[in-house]
């Protein structure tokens, strides 16, 4: 009788196409077997019945550069079901790098945490007007870094790069086989209505929401297509908040040569502006938090399919860190969020029958794999990393700051609890959440190199139309 490492027995495997009941051998970090298993024998059995087996969570949107550094990043994730990040890094000082060229950032940035963080990564990297995409991009590639990002706010940041800069860096990305990231809002406008309050102490939290509006959003998303079609280059739109968003980019797709696909993130889903107007600065993200009829939107959007992704942005911080600044316009944006991804999606989206279950696989694994090039990823199959999670119906996930397994010491969802409970996430074969305990050794984990589209086929999601 052949011997394996790990046999997760009994529990429902899940994919964007079916469920079925299954047991599932691992054996030296890949996955050996799905389906009977009784001619094996295994080093250790996890009785799964009763429980989803979904394939490891990929967070595609990550920022672990603030309170949170790759190994806190990637810890809170184990402990909710994420096995694999792709993390933003650039040549930004406001980010903490070197004012140096993005691919010396970048290859510092890899021989610095290759082997060290819990759960694989890869990498996005973003530029601002300083930068030369003719000159990066090529060498980036070389590097297997396929996505860039670009931003059309943050002026005050010095991030922002102008349409022109815009128009020619996607040509850049385009040609070369890479998929452009752009941050969408107006940053022009915002900084005109924020330039006339910026030093101006004790304004009210809804100062931030006026200056960040609803169409700022809305008409930068349409802008920021129509640049990308004009040149040919495949688009990714982070983080959409606004629901007149979904609109925008159906109509563009009807008639766009390039495929453009949408990534939301759970806090548009479940949170409203309400939670800016109540905590200030700790709820202060960009695109801003929207209203109630924005959240039912994308969420009918994330079931139909025409968001493919749902990451995080997170962006990990504390209470010490957003309390800077002499009013809501000058504290600092981000929040954490990458702990509470798969159990917000499961508990508020499929247990509060807004999705099915193979529709948040789709959007937190599959889809996520498929588009960023990470083949051994994303699905419970034969010969894939053994990287699985395995989710307790039964149980339930409270939500709150005295839980994180990352340096967030406070929590964007506080008091908040829904259905569903993380029981084991295991990467490469190693259970490194076990019974919903972390385990103490939290490395391991492998920078994942990417092959530019040319050299692997354009990713179909739910029917995003291919040039």
């Amino acid at each position: 009788m052949t011997t394996v490492d790990l046999i997760v027995q009994g529990g429902t495997v899940v994919s964007a196409t079916r469920e079925v009941r299954a047991d599932v051998a691992i054996h030296q970090g890949r996955i050996v077997r799905v389906g009977p298993v009784d001619d094996l024998r295994a080093t250790r059995v996890i009785d799964a019945a009763g429980c989803h087996v979904l394939p490891g969570i990929i967070d595609a949107h990550t920022h672990p550069v603030y309170a949170d550094d790759l190994a806190s990043t990637a810890r809170a994730g184990i402990a909710g079901g994420v096995t694999t990040t792709i993390a933003f890094i650039a040549a930004f000082p406001s980010w903490g790098f070197p004012k140096t060229g993005p691919a010396e950032v970048a290859d510092a940035y890899i021989a610095e945490w290759d082997g060290r963080p819990a759960g694989d990564f890869a990498l996005h990297v973003a530029f601002d007007s300083h930068d030369d995409p003719a000159v990066e991009v090529p060498e980036l590639i070389r590097r297997g870094i396929t996505s860039f990002k670009f931003f059309t706010a943050y002026p005050r940041r010095g991030m922002m790069v102008d349409d022109r800069s815009l128009i020619a860096g996607l040509e850049v990305v385009g040609k070369a086989g890479g998929i452009a990231a752009v941050h969408a809002e107006n940053g022009h406008g915002i900084d005109f209505l924020e330039s006339r309050l910026w030093d101006t102490p004790d304004l009210p939290n809804e100062t931030f929401l006026q200056c960040h509006t609803h169409l700022f959003e809305t008409e930068a998303v349409l802008r920021v297509i129509s640049l990308a079609e004009a040149v040919g280059c495949p688009l990714y739109i982070p983080h959409l908040a606004a629901g007149d968003g979904i609109e925008v980019v159906g109509l563009a797709r009807r008639t766009a040569r390039v495929p453009v696909w949408i990534e939301t993130c759970p806090h548009y889903l479940v949170l409203t502006n309400d939670e800016v107007l109540r905590r200030g600065a700790l709820s202060k993200i960009a695109p801003p938090l929207r209203e109630t009829g924005d959240n039912e939107r994308l969420w009918a959007a994330v079931a139909d399919g025409m968001i493919q992704v749902v990451g995080t942005d997170h962006a990990g911080r504390t209470l010490a860190s957003k309390a800077e600044g002499a009013n809501i316009l000058q504290a600092p944006f981000g929040a954490e969020g990458i702990e509470h991804l798969l159990p917000l999606m499961y508990g508020e989206g499929v247990a509060g029958g807004r999705l099915s279950l193979r529709r948040m696989v789709a959007v937190l694994a599959e889809n996520p794999a498929d588009l960023f090039d990470l083949p051994a990823k994303g699905r419970i199959e034969e010969g894939k990393d053994a990287d699985l999670v395995i989710l307790d119906p039964d149980g339930r996930t409270a939500c709150t700051a005295a839980d994180h397994a990352g340096a967030s010491d406070y929590c964007l969802y506080e008091g908040r609890e829904v259905p569903g409970r993380v029981r084991h996430t295991i990467k490469g074969g190693r259970v490194l959440l076990d019974d919903g305990v972390l385990a103490d050794d939290l490395t391991g984990g492998r920078y994942l190199a990417r092959r530019p589209l040319g050299r692997r086929p354009v990713p179909v999601l739910d029917g995003v139309p291919t040039p």
